[in-house]
């Protein structure tokens, strides 16, 4: 069918396909964890290019009870 705004529907979904293929291609190889130490929790993100961040004290308080609730 046709839309009245005379839209391009099969170019649309080429933009949303094409946008899907690019996040699948950043976001892989997946790597997500984290690992806690008395002291700190540390959050290693292997995604894309990386980020390994650390938290402590009342950040890593926070960290595990808003985790605790999805667990």
């Amino acid at each position: 069918h046709n839309y009245i705004d005379e839209r391009d529907v099969i170019q649309d979904g080429a933009q949303l396909v094409d946008a899907v293929t690019q996040w699948h291609q950043e976001w892989e190889p997946f790597l997500l964890y984290y690992q806690r130490a008395p002291s700190f929790l540390k959050i290693c993100d292997f995604r894309g290019e990386g980020h390994v961040s650390t938290l402590r004290g009342w950040q890593a308080a926070l960290y595990e009870a808003i985790a605790a609730i999805f667990d």
